[in-house]
């Protein structure tokens, strides 16, 4: 018996190492591995493969004051693009930034297919436009989309916060194309749909919309002498009605056969 838990637990030590066995990586694979150290020139990765992954410094990031020891330590978990399967030296070769930028171009995609609006400030005035960051990379927006009309003094942009769409997203040729202009538009609508409620409100009471549907409202009863009550209860106002006195003056059998035949009368 104790046998033959000790042979289950020894397959179940080296499952990983029997599965890793059978894993076969490719250029161009996107991995994640945790960091098993940190030198002045490379992360070095395990991958649960036979073999170790490697990034370079040059491959970590496309940010220039990037500092790999400060910003990466042992056990962090790093995504990366296999961009050789075999350095010569038995390693695998990974691209931190390469797949930074794969995923950020899906994520590019993914807002453009959505139409799900961000945040951007403006970072440069250029010629026909401007330029926002985003996720590290240029999005360009033409002075044409900056605003819900076309904006002539591009100057008085720089540095604004504003929220856009991405309209374009092409990975292939970098091109990130970004508009504040449909955006725009709709609060500008929302904005003056506010004020035409507004102003309809000031301009016609509650009471004016009740009396459309011929309720009166009850300023306009209690001026008329009506006490809004259903006809169904009677109204202050059936007192001064002479049928409704003649009415009254009936005996009370002969009140309920009346009642009947009206009723009778008016089917």
């Amino acid at each position: 018996m104790d046998e033959n838990k000790e042979l289950v637990e020894t397959m179940e030590d080296y499952a990983e190492e029997l599965e890793a066995s059978f894993k076969r990586l490719h250029e161009g694979d996107i991995v994640t591995g945790t960091v098993v150290a940190v030198t002045d020139d490379q992360v070095l990765v395990d991958l649960k493969y036979f073999a170790q992954g490697v990034i370079d410094r040059e491959n970590l990031s496309n940010d220039p004051d990037f500092n790999m020891k400060e910003e990466i330590q042992p056990g962090d978990l790093l995504t990366a693009t296999v961009i050789q399967t075999d350095d010569g030296e038995g390693n695998v070769v990974l691209s931190r930034k390469e797949a930074n930028d794969r995923m950020t171009w899906e994520h590019f995609r993914q807002l453009l297919d959505e139409r799900t609006p961000l945040e951007v400030t403006i970072s440069e005035v250029v010629n026909g436009g401007a330029v926002a960051m985003v996720e590290g990379v240029r999005g360009f927006i033409p002075a044409s989309r900056l605003d819900a009309a076309y904006v002539e003094d591009l100057d008085c942009w720089n540095g604004k916060k504003i929220p856009v769409l991405v309209i374009e997203a092409d990975e292939e040729k970098k091109r990130l194309v970004l508009s504040g202009r449909e955006l725009a538009r709709e609060k500008q609508d929302a904005e003056k749909k506010s004020r035409d409620n507004q102003a309809i409100r000031r301009v016609c009471p509650a009471g004016k919309w009740l009396k459309r549907t011929g309720t009166r409202f009850p300023d306009e009863q209690k001026a008329r002498g009506e006490s809004g009550c259903s006809r169904k209860g009677g109204t202050e106002s059936d007192g001064e009605n002479p049928v409704y006195r003649k009415w009254q003056t009936k005996p009370q059998h002969e009140r309920g056969r009346a009642g009947r035949s009206a009723g009778r009368g008016s089917i």
